[in-house]
């Protein structure tokens, strides 16, 4: 094998690896945000307002 082709090879290889990793990472940062983002939702209705003193 030429001494150029391994290089770029291992290169590519490197590349790629570092690639892998940062989907790797970037998939999990949105996993822990969606929980998260999950667990500060309050389930079901919540009262916001006062009640309209039109409405009787």
């Amino acid at each position: 094998m030429p001494v150029t082709l391994a290089v770029t090879s291992a290169l590519l290889s490197w590349v790629l690896c570092l690639l892998a990793a940062a989907v790797l990472a970037a998939s999990v940062r949105l996993l822990i945000r969606r929980k998260e983002d999950r667990a500060h939702q309050h389930p079901g209705w919540s009262v916001t307002a006062t009640r309209d003193p039109e409405l009787g």
